[in-house]
């Protein structure tokens, strides 16, 4: 089981009071890291992370905002099963949806994603195609 990394995300939106949008914006560079559009965390948090806790931290964040059905893919599941990537981390979490998927077949590993603490990613799967479990 891969443990995300405890750094809070502090979201702005357009429910967010302009004034602490305002607020959060002047903070960000100097207190606040921006990780994505809308979203921030304690610079000195995110610096004492490596770019594998990095990206499962914008994994996290981007949560929230995905289409139903979505599912993290490529290396962002990957680090979500807990499989080390030989180089650096992305700064970009990849998602597929279903729907851009529809020529694929029912046990494509987009087709049916693997659930793991309320994070759904892409199965597996095994030279030679076998999915894992």
């Amino acid at each position: 089981m891969i443990l995300l990394p405890d750094c809070p995300v502090v979201r702005v939106d357009d429910r967010t009071p302009p004034s602490v949008a305002r607020a959060v914006q002047r903070r960000a560079g100097a207190d606040l890291v921006r990780i994505g559009r809308g979203l921030y965390v304690d610079r000195a948090q995110w610096l004492a992370l490596d770019d594998r806790a990095r990206h499962l931290v914008r994994v996290s964040a981007v949560l929230p905002r995905l289409p139903g059905g979505a599912v993290f893919a490529h290396e962002s599941a990957l680090l979500l099963h807990g499989v080390r990537l030989l180089g650096p981390a992305p700064a970009r979490v990849v998602v597929a949806e279903p729907c851009r998927t529809r020529h694929r077949g029912p046990d494509h590993p987009l087709t049916r994603p693997r659930v793991d603490r309320g994070l759904l990613a892409s199965r597996l799967v095994r030279p030679g195609g076998t999915p894992s479990r």
